[in-house]
């Protein structure tokens, strides 16, 4: 079993520091004590072509500059090509004694050194060095490669690319889900997946993520805490996101505007939303339900609802609501030349009533949100059931 070390963690910047210690970062003051060592080049891949880094010669030395923290950042000053030639060109012709990775951490790597274009009792060949880091920068497994060697007097040399290895995530837990929203609704909600390359700026949207999803239940002022678990040895990093809610806000008022038909207190006994209730996205979302049933019992089968603002005040914690409704006109569906009951136009309806375009925009509003995160694949027809009725026939 691998030891596993654990990394607590306020911020994900200060994970990326962390991390980056344990990753084999290698420091500039040990590359200028090798004494009988020479760095042959140094290159950095990013997702576009590789980039030389500056190297200077001084009598049987290579000194490199030292690297910029971030993958991808080079050196200030770039290198002449008859500079990474030189350095190739000293070398060449040397028999490569042993090839590895340095810094790596991950186990059972040795398939992957087996497979590279460069082997133990081959000449050194900048085509075979260059093809061997490209093929070790596709795995997507390391974040930097660099190439060195230490050469002998017979013209022999061990090869070494030192690595820079990633981290992917391997899970995602939520501790203090105020319930709603749950566990699963907050990791949901985070969009980060098992599998994903650690990033520090993805950890930190993800926290944004689960903050809204708080505030939409009525907890505005969460405390968002990560731990880690690394595991170097197989490139995984567990995320624990701890939350702490906070108070839970409660409801003020509830502002009516356009034309709704009713007075802001009918519509407050509709939605059955009053002062000092604790806010939740049910809560709303029963609200909108009731709302639109009265609207399809009067015959206002084109009614528009929606919350257009929401006011929170951090002194009273107290959220206020402001809805936007037009009933719309009075719309009466018969049928000319046949006498057909009401009741029997709707019955052809599994759901016994007429559809709304809020049944529509509620389905997308939910493909939309977090609660659909474990949905693929499917298709939704929204219809009340016809479509099925009429099969069924």
């Amino acid at each position: 079993m691998p030891q596993l070390s654990r990394r607590n963690v306020v911020g994900p910047r200060l994970l990326r520091s962390k991390i980056r210690s344990n990753c084999g970062v290698v420091p500039n003051r040990a590359l200028q004590s090798l004494q009988f060592r020479s760095i042959l080049a140094l290159l950095l891949f990013t997702a576009g072509p590789p980039l030389w880094l500056n190297a200077q010669t001084a009598g049987a030395q290579l000194t490199i500059p030292s690297l910029q923290e971030q993958s991808g950042a080079v050196a200030s000053q770039e290198p002449s090509p008859n500079q990474a030639s030189n350095a190739f060109a000293r070398y060449s012709g040397y028999r490569v004694r042993s090839v590895m990775l340095k810094d790596a951490q991950r186990i059972n790597q040795s398939d992957l050194l087996e497979l590279l274009p460069i082997q133990p009792g081959t000449v050194l060949d900048r085509t075979n060095v260059r093809a061997s880091i490209q093929q070790l920068f596709a795995t997507g497994r390391f974040r930097t490669i660099a190439a060195e060697v230490t050469p002998y007097p017979d013209r022999s040399l061990d090869l070494a690319f030192v690595v820079d290895e990633k981290l992917f995530i391997g899970s995602i837990v939520v501790y203090g889900a105020p319930r709603p929203p749950t566990q699963s609704q907050l990791a949901n909600a985070s969009k980060l997946q098992l599998g994903q390359e650690l990033d520090e700026d993805a950890v930190a949207a993800a926290m944004e993520r689960m903050k809204r999803l708080l505030a939409e239940d009525g907890y505005f002022n969460p405390t968002i805490r990560m731990d880690s678990t690394l595991d170097p040895q197989h490139q995984r990093i567990g995320l624990s996101f701890i939350i702490d809610r906070g108070p839970h806000a409660r409801l003020g008022q509830v502002i009516v505007k356009g034309d709704s038909g009713y007075s802001p207190g009918k519509i407050r006994s509709i939605t059955k939303l009053h002062p000092g209730q604790p806010i939740t996205a049910a809560h709303v979302s029963r609200a909108f339900t009731r709302l639109r049933k009265n609207y399809q019992r009067t015959n206002h089968l084109q009614a528009q609802v929606a919350v257009v603002d929401r006011n929170y005040h951090t002194d009273t914690n107290r959220l206020d609501y402001v809805f936007d409704i037009n009933r719309g006109p009075f719309v009466e569906v018969r049928i000319e030349g046949a006498k057909v009951r009401k009741g029997l136009i709707k019955k052809y309806v599994p759901m016994r009533r007429l559809g709304q375009p809020d049944d529509v925009a509620r389905v997308v509003l939910f493909l939309a949100s977090a609660d659909s995160g474990y949905l693929t694949g499917q298709v939704l027809t929204v219809d009340g059931g016809l479509s099925l009725g009429a099969i069924s026939a």
